[in-house]
């Protein structure tokens, strides 16, 4: 999936296959990360093929081809190895500015340092699930990752780590502490965002099952509340420091705001701001039109429905901006404190309509950085947020601006921005069907008679049994 992370220093962005950084100290200069690929243990889960005796060396093992050059050497679907599929799942950048955190598909976490030198790789650590979400304490000393099966792991920035550089996965498994750094806590069901919030007092955690937990940090096994109320998958979570609110969006297509108490404040439904034009909902994302017979069904009873992909809060201009998955339209809200309950609330204030549908966000310095998604390609734009009596215009940025010059500098890599497998979408996976609706499908399926058992209708004969 796409990846899009800014901040006061540099902006980085992700297709899902590759990584790029640009500073803004220097916006001409582009920084592709070398993402290392692991190669998995010998003999771990890859089958064995039946030895013969021109596959059989003199020791009893099967010999390994080397080229000219030292290399192993196979055929081609041998170099088609999982390895070469490496895909990047989830990306963060520090609050000083100075790291960058990447997780990939074979259960990696990579630290790169990001600074007048360029961008050096750190560490590259084994994490025991594949990542969904990661993020950095507020002193960017740790590293605070979320997987599919539920757990919550810290791993230290400095300390204990496993730096590799394209070599074997052999004995990183056998250091738990070293590899799978320390346990924060776990969920029943996949976890799709995690947050440190309240001077990093308090970890927030939300997952597919509609609930967001609130944990204390780093003693995380004491559960502060719950926020219970969505009715779909709880996607992403944003913090308002001066107001102490929690905001999260879901696959309800709702977006609210809580208390560190799990007290619901105000609910929003994104159903009645969306454009009337906005059938793009409905379209097949991009790249699905090969892949149609692939698709399961979860996705077809997700077809239609709008949900929260992504919210990014700028507490500097106090608005909230939300993008719906497989839409191209933003909607923007402003976060502020109701005078007659006392409490916050949301404002809808504008949308901004784009040519193609979003796939990712970011909001820094008051500007909003967004990655549009073709049929095979991505596109990166950013707007400068501006006020003038109340009203919120976004306006695309100057030509001789920082901002600008990144753009160009990224457009000068076109493989930075082809766009990402539909495989990779997790979205149509999340949205899950009540025991009614289950009952009702199954309830419509005709199934063939018993071979026993008499059709409907058929007459009824008297057998006359001899006395």
């Amino acid at each position: 999936m796409a990846a899009l992370c800014s901040c006061d220093e540099f902006v980085l962005t992700s297709n899902g296959k590759h990584v790029a950084v640009v500073q803004f100290r220097t916006p001409e200069e582009i920084h592709v990360l070398d993402v290392p690929v692991v190669q998995p243990k010998t003999g771990t889960k890859a089958p064995k093929e039946p030895e013969t005796e021109k596959t059989r060396n003199s020791s009893g093992k099967a010999p390994q081809l080397v080229n000219d050059n030292g290399e192993n050497s196979s055929d081609d679907e041998s170099a088609e190895s999982p390895c070469s599929q490496n895909s990047i799942l989830a990306c963060a950048i520090s609050p000083d500015g100075h790291l960058a955190a990447v997780c990939d598909d074979m259960k990696y976490l990579h630290l790169y340092r990001v600074d007048d030198a360029g961008c050096r790789l750190e560490s590259s650590r084994r994490v025991s699930r594949r990542c969904t979400r990661v993020t950095f304490t507020k002193d960017s000393r740790d590293v605070i990752v979320a997987d599919k099966s539920g757990d919550v792991y810290k791993f230290p920035v400095q300390g204990p780590q496993n730096t590799i550089t394209g070599i074997e996965d052999s004995s990183i498994e056998d250091d738990e502490t070293c590899a799978w750094g320390t346990l924060l806590l776990g969920h029943l069901s996949m976890l799709l965002d995690v947050l440190l919030v309240d001077n990093d007092s308090l970890v927030l955690t939300s997952d597919r099952d509609e609930k967001i937990r609130i944990s204390r940090y780093p003693d995380a096994y004491n559960i502060e509340a719950y926020c219970l109320g969505h009715t779909q998958f709880v996607v992403t979570l944003a913090y308002d420091e001066e107001l102490k609110v929690i905001l999260s969006g879901s696959g309800d297509s709702t977006v609210r705001l809580w208390g560190l108490d799990g007290k619901e404040y105000h609910k929003t439904s994104v159903l009645a701001h969306i454009p009337e034009d906005a059938g793009d909902v409905d379209q097949k994302p991009s790249g699905e039109e090969g892949s149609q017979q692939q698709i399961n069904p979860p996705t077809k009873r997700a077809s239609g429905q709008h949900a929260i992909q992504q919210i990014s809060f700028c507490s500097k201009c106090r608005l909230l901006f939300v993008s719906i998955y497989r839409s191209r339209h933003i909607l923007v809200y402003r976060l502020s404190k109701d005078q007659t309950s006392d409490q916050p609330s949301l404002q809808f204030v504008t949308f901004l309509s784009l040519q193609e549908n979003v796939a990712c966000l970011s909001v820094s310095q008051c500007v909003l950085w967004i990655v549009r998604q073709t049929e095979d390609t991505l596109k990166l734009s950013a707007y400068r947020i501006e006020e003038d009596g109340g009203d919120v215009k976004l306006s695309e940025v100057e030509a001789d601006c920082k901002e600008n010059k990144i753009i160009q500098t990224l457009s000068r890599k076109p493989e930075l921005f082809k766009a990402p497998s539909p495989s990779m979408d997790l979205f149509p996976f999340l949205w899950k069907t009540n025991f009614q609706d289950d009952f009702k499908n199954q309830c419509h399926v005709k199934r063939p008679p018993h071979p026993g058992k008499k059709e409907e209708g058929a007459k009824k004969t008297k057998v006359d049994v001899p006395s």
